[in-house]
């Protein structure tokens, strides 16, 4: 989904992390790296220079060029995450239309091996590196001089393997979330005014639902949605760098720098973004009350990467919105205030306002608060940022609903809904628990959802029954 931002940003330089070329050969248009600094120090891998990839070729973009410029495919096919020891066998699958050279194999970046020839492996002795975990990537290389790397793999060398409990810990949202009763999404909303075209608001809303995808909303949690990493405050701390994906050709103001929003965020290394195009990620240090967030994030072997994003200082006492142009929803409202949280699911009740997708939106300069911004195409009345709720003397027991929709609507009938982007769909966020099944967790939705799968979770759905509140309603001044 583009992300429209209406405020003029300015080209600013950006610093990049300097490393120290090694003479060493060019194969498959890839040099091989040395840094200093070597993040294995604990292991006696740390005596020789930790080798890391570094490509002569820019990034495939995605649409550009022929089939023979797109990036491989690549994914790990071994070790599962988890515990590992001794020896093991490290595999990966990869293709591409003119051809594999070879499949680089890496643990945070320090070179376990490489293969030539498929089926890719290689033996990784996992005695010379040091009892942690490792986010285990392969990087294909194709004959076109395209690369990718696959989606990390997290791999615990020595120690006892990590329980469901500690990994829960670590990769899904606490259960009071980030933002406390101050923010915007805590608001009762049940006995606010509404707006004077409510009901024609409502009724372009409900044809949206009743003309795509069988008349039924969808409920995003595998796909379109963001991960939750909760890191301590001995995470270490990195530099995002900045992806140019919508082809600005400057680096916008406020990412990097001092303050920058891209600068010292502790973002774990094996930190897995949401599946589908938008690869979401949320980070959450409760440990200094912070909240980064990020769209389109990937990480190669060297650093962490982003299109857009944003960082909330004093999330527990904040509106629960990003200022000056940044977050990484189309509003600049958080993708972690609006989920429900899979805290949230077990509970059996929503305490806060949910995020709502919809198809058509008004046009992008036609916004309401808490909105920052829209990406809005004029296609629809209903603006980004709209507060709407579902009406409060509504029997919801009497609409037979999925489990998890019933909690929505109760939800919805006191802290509403808040309109934080547009899609392919009208749709509601769940957590993404993509993060903690590659850390090894078990994935907690399948208990929640039971046999309902996740298009059928918001079946019958009373969007006829939706108010809308007026525009730029609560917005502090008015």
């Amino acid at each position: 989904m583009p992300r429209r931002l209406t405020a003029a940003l300015i080209r600013s330089a950006a610093t990049r992390r300097r490393f120290v070329l090694a003479a060493l050969p060019v194969i498959g248009g890839l040099a091989l790296v040395t840094s200093a600094a070597s993040p294995v120090a604990a292991s006696p891998v740390a005596a020789s220079p930790v080798a890391r990839v570094a490509s002569r070729f820019p990034a495939a973009r995605p649409g550009a060029g022929s089939r023979a410029a797109s990036a491989p495919r690549v994914a790990l096919t071994a070790p599962r995450a988890g515990a590992v020891s001794g020896v093991v066998s490290v595999s990966a699958a990869a293709s591409h239309p003119a051809g594999i050279i070879k499949v680089i194999f890496l643990a945070d970046g320090a070179r376990v091996g490489e293969d030539f020839t498929a089926p890719y492996s290689v033996a990784w002795d996992t005695r010379r590196f040091a009892d942690r975990r490792w986010a285990l990537r392969a990087v294909a290389i194709s004959r076109a001089g395209t690369h990718a790397y696959s989606v990390p793999v997290a791999a615990q060398v020595g120690g006892r393997p990590t329980g469901q409990a500690e990994l829960e810990r670590q990769w899904i949202a606490p259960a009071a979330g980030p933002f406390g009763p101050a923010s915007v999404w805590r608001r009762d909303i049940s006995r606010a005014p509404l707006a004077p075209d409510s009901a024609a608001q409502v009724a372009d809303l409900a044809r949206q639902v009743q003309t795509h995808w069988g008349a039924v909303a969808a409920f995003n949690v595998r796909r379109y949605t963001t991960s939750v990493a909760v890191v301590g405050a001995t995470q270490p701390r990195a530099r995002v760098s900045f992806d140019d994906c919508q082809h600005k050709g400057y680096v916008p103001r406020g990412l990097h720098g001092p303050s920058g929003q891209f600068e010292g965020v502790p973002i774990p290394p094996t930190a897995v973004p949401s599946a589908g195009t938008d690869s979401e990620l949320t980070v959450y240090s409760p440990g200094t009350d912070q909240v980064w967030e990020f769209w389109k994030a990937r990480h190669d072997a060297l650093d962490w990467h982003a299109c857009w994003g944003g960082r909330i200082d004093h999330a527990s006492t904040s509106p629960g919105i990003f200022s000056g142009n940044f977050g990484a929803t189309a509003t600049g409202l958080p993708n972690a205030a609006g989920m429900i949280s899979i805290r949230d699911a077990r509970a059996g009740r929503i305490d806060h306002a949910l995020s709502l997708q919809v198809i058509d939106a008004a046009k992008w300069n036609q916004f309401s608060y808490p909105a920052q911004r829209s990406d809005g195409s004029g296609a629809g009345p209903i603006r980004e940022g709209a507060r709407l709720r579902l009406d409060p003397s509504l029997d919801v027991a009497s609409l037979h609903l999925s489990p998890l929709a019933a909690m929505v609507a109760r939800a919805a009938q006191r802290y509403g809904f808040i309109v934080t982007d547009k899609g392919g769909a009208v749709a509601v966020q769940g957590e993404s628990s993509g993060g903690l099944v590659a850390h090894g967790g078990s994935d907690p939705w399948r208990a929640l959802l039971g046999s309902t799968p996740t298009y059928a979770v918001m079946k019958g759905f009373p969007w006829d029954r939706l108010q809308v509140l007026p525009t730029d309603w609560g917005k502090p001044g008015r």
